[in-house]
This record gives structure tokens, sequence and C-alpha cells, in this order.
């Protein structure tokens, strides 16, 4: 069946969890911004909703055997993902683990995450479903971890009490910090991270780790000058065959 026929909704592996066409461009972003956050192979990170593995598929590879966790209520999709994306050889290899449920059960591994991730699950969810998923978190998150997720952003908070879905629900950033931090001691550090469909990422981090959030927030490959070695030498040699080229045009 051809991806472009297909809506956010349909009972399709890569439609099932949002726009088909843009599969394979949010497991990329989140791949990238996991990295970007300081994600490694050594890390543990539970992966909120991971659906058909959209981001799980790079991650599965990428960490040490043992080290990805999936929390997903619709089993078929993740064997869809294992069928098509990732295959048999590499679950047996790379060991994810999984479990199916709607209550977000961060708790049921037993582990202390690194990084825990929800994209575009609070955006169909309701205020008492995001309080769930943030004890959950709260309670399995290590002390330097960092729970990434995304919001549609709006002017009033959505009052209902079920999961809305393929629509989407908008809360107010201050409800959401405040609801973090008073009942979860948990901070909310917005961010300048891209979204193709609109939506705001936020950091989760308890405190103590405001100087990494706050740096790792605003997304720029400035951070990573220190990481690289400049020759001292680089600009006048720079200078010097520039300087030829031009002389050698002239002629």
């Amino acid at each position: 069946m051809e991806l472009a026929k297909l809506a956010a909704g349909d009972e399709h592996y890569k439609a099932y969890v949002g726009p088909p066409l843009k599969y394979d461009l949010l497991g990329a972003l989140q791949f990238t911004l996991l990295c970007a956050a300081g994600l490694r192979s050594t890390h543990k990170i539970c992966d909120i909703g991971c659906g058909s593995l959209r981001v799980g598929k790079m991650l599965i590879p990428y960490l040490n055997p043992g080290n990805y966790y999936g929390i997903e209520p619709n089993q078929w999709l993740i064997d869809e993902a294992i069928k098509e994306e990732v295959g048999a050889d590499l679950v047996r290899i790379k060991k994810p683990q999984f479990i199916n449920d709607s209550d977000f059960k961060v708790g049921a591994f037993n582990q202390a995450f690194d990084f825990c991730i929800a994209q575009s699950i609070f955006s169909h969810s309701s205020m008492a479903q995001i309080e769930q998923c943030l004890s959950e978190v709260a309670q399995s998150l290590a002390t330097d971890g960092l729970f990434l997720a995304t919001f549609i952003w709006g002017k009033s908070d959505y009052e209902g009490e079920k999961w809305v879905y393929p629509g989407c629900v908008e809360f107010k950033a201050n409800s959401i910090k405040e609801l973090a931090w008073s009942k979860f001691g948990l901070k909310m550090q917005r961010t300048n991270w891209p979204h193709p469909n609109g939506q705001n990422w936020v950091l989760f981090h308890f405190p103590g780790n405001e100087t990494k959030a706050e740096k790792i927030a605003h997304f720029n490959l400035g951070q990573y000058d220190s990481d690289i070695e400049k020759p001292k030498a680089s600009y006048s040699i720079k200078g010097k065959v520039i300087s030829k080229l031009s002389r050698a045009l002239k002629k």
C-alpha cells in the first residue's frame, strides 16, 4: 500500500503512529536529539509509547544489549516493526524489552533510566494521564537523567478525561511546569528543538541538573567546540592558500 494514500491513525504500522510520510523523519529526529542530549550506547532508555519503533529501530542497534525498553499498548505495532524494520536477529542480539501497557508503567522494568522519551504522547493525553506518566518517570529516572517529551502549547488546558487520537490536545506550559514540580519534584526546561508537526520539546529533570538541561535545550554544535583540537597554524595556512589562488586567477 502506498504511504501517500494513508492518513495518521490508519491501520498500518507506519500510519497508526502518525503521518506515515514522516515516519522516518520523526525517528531520525528523535535519535539525533537524544544523541545531542548526551545519549551513549552504555545508557538505558525507556521509550514511552514506542509504537512501531520509529526511534526504536535506530536505538536498538545503537545501544548496548539490554539497554532499550519500550512501552506500547498495541503489541501488533511492535511485531510489525520487528518484522519490517528491525529483524528478529537484531532483537535476539540486542535484547530489547517491551511491555504492553496503557498506564505508563515505567517502574515495571525496575530500572534507573538515564533517558526517557515520550514523543507525541502528551499531545493526545488527558491531564490525569500526564500526571500518571510523570509519577512513573519520577520514580524510575536516574538522579542525573533526562526525560524528553513533546507538547502542544495553548491558551487553556485540555479538560477531557480520555485519550484523543488522531486529534490533538493543548496545554498551558505553566500548568505542566507547575504539575511536574509541585507533585513530583521535576523541573521543566523548554527547548528550541525542531519538530515537523509543530510540537514543542521540553526536558524534565531533577534539581541539580539545571546547567546541563539549559545547555542542551539550546541546540547548537558550538557546545562541541572544546572537543576539537584546532591546529594553531590553520588560519595562516588557509590565508596562504587563498592568496596563491587569487594570484593564479589573475594571471
